[in-house]
């Protein structure tokens, strides 16, 4: 009964079977031949259904981080203010593992498992290390962001950003940018207020804003890319030529919206002969 799955839907695999943790020993005992004893009892085991709770809401969470994290148009900047919000968060969930304030709002399948086994509550606090270790892993995977955060202050904030924390080519131009009437009331935020920014005033941050806005945050683009170009070359198209796929890579790359029933329409017409 294996079967792969993506990552994306296993923490939805995981909510399903802990709400089936129930049924599951039954559908095992009346439909399956073999001998089945061992795997009802472990579903039937308050401390493996806790691990499992606790497992679900956490990819739950994971889950949604990696949807925030998807997409063409996030920079640099959105990303590493989605990966800081979920550090945060974790924090959060580890003080609900606190052995004298449990606070399971965020985490409702412990939640539900507490109130199925209340004696289950001594045992929560052990889940405290599991989320340390995950914060850890973050910190590890993810310090080189954390030594460009002056850079991405900058790109986020360039008008409240200290200048004394910046590169020294760029803070001249940063005393001035600080104090332009016109663009400190401006409201635009991002790659719309850099394009404010006039080349001929202030080169030297226009380069650092392209830099920054050019730079990939994630994989995404590629492995899209990669998986449109595994749909469209099949064993069926296998007589594509590679200036054909070109187009079509464009073609899917685009978000244009074509109106068929346009085109349909205006071929239908008689053609008036001249």
């Amino acid at each position: 009964m294996h079967t792969e799955i993506r990552w994306m839907s296993r923490g939805k695999c995981l909510e399903r079977f802990f709400a089936l943790r129930a049924e599951i020993p039954v559908f095992l005992e009346d439909t399956i031949q073999c001998d089945t004893s061992a795997y009802c009892a472990k579903l039937r085991n308050t401390d493996f259904l806790l691990d499992v709770a606790f497992l679900a809401d956490i990819t739950s969470h994971l889950n949604h981080l990696n949807m925030r994290l998807q997409g063409r148009c996030p920079t640099v900047s959105d990303l590493y203010a989605h990966m800081n919000a979920f550090v945060t968060k974790l924090t959060l969930f580890k003080d609900g593992f606190s052995a004298d304030r449990t606070n399971l709002a965020h985490f409702p399948s412990c939640e539900e498992m507490r109130k199925d086994a209340p004696e289950c509550e001594k045992i929560l606090p052990k889940y405290r290390a599991d989320i340390e270790t995950l914060q850890q892993q973050f910190k590890m995977r993810f310090q080189d962001f954390h030594t460009m955060q002056p850079r991405i202050e900058l790109f986020t904030n360039p008008l409240s950003a200290a200048i004394i924390e910046q590169p020294p080519e760029l803070q001249l131009e940063m005393c001035e940018l600080q104090s332009d009437p016109f663009l400190a009331k401006r409201q635009e935020r991002g790659i719309s207020f850099w394009r404010l920014l006039l080349e001929s005033r202030f080169p030297l941050l226009r380069d650092f804003a392209l830099s920054m806005a050019s730079m990939f945050g994630s994989t995404y683009i590629c492995e899209s890319n990669f998986s449109m170009m595994k749909h469209i070359k099949s064993r069926e198209r296998n007589r594509l030529t590679d200036e054909t796929l070109f187009h079509l890579m464009q073609i899917g790359c685009t978000n244009v919206d074509i109106d068929i029933q346009s085109i349909v329409q205006q071929q239908e017409r008689p053609q008036v002969s001249h």
